[in-house]
């Protein structure tokens, strides 16, 4: 039998990576940011309690896709917490242009959403948590 990708977290159908017709980006130690990100955004119970792992799913989802510096936006967002652009400004200390680019990189990965649904109908920005929400939106 192969290696079971699982790790230590036991589920019906063991993962063997040889078998597979694409490579898994399993890794030791995890982006500490990433990390982070994955365990604000998830609702696995074992990923919450435990700590995000290299193997866990919702790591190798985002690690691939989004930078430290998305992740760095995202963590001060809060999960479905819509803010403009302003308030991310001042969350986030940086100016108006470079972060309006790494608002729709983020949103063109399918890590953020963004909608005019208020009552004076301005752009807001929301991260959604990872199922439902950004995980669809990224295979989309």
């Amino acid at each position: 039998m192969g290696k079971n990708i699982n790790g230590d977290r036991p589920t019906a159908f063991p993962l063997e990576q040889e078998k597979l017709p694409f490579t898994i980006p399993v890794v030791e130690e995890p982006r500490p940011k990433i990390a982070k990100l994955v365990a604000m955004i998830t609702d696995r119970v074992p990923a919450k309690l435990k700590g995000v792992k290299g193997n866990d799913p919702e790591y190798w989802g985002l690690a691939d896709l989004i930078s430290d510096e998305m992740a760095d936006v995202a963590l001060k967002m809060g999960v479905r917490k819509p803010k403009t652009i302003g308030q991310l400004m001042k969350l986030t200390k940086l100016e108006r242009e470079p972060l309006q680019k790494l608002l729709d990189d983020m949103a063109w990965v399918g890590l953020i959403e963004y909608n005019w649904e208020n009552a004076d109908r301005h752009k807001q920005y929301i991260l959604p948590m990872f199922v439902p929400g950004c995980a669809e939106f990224m295979v989309m």
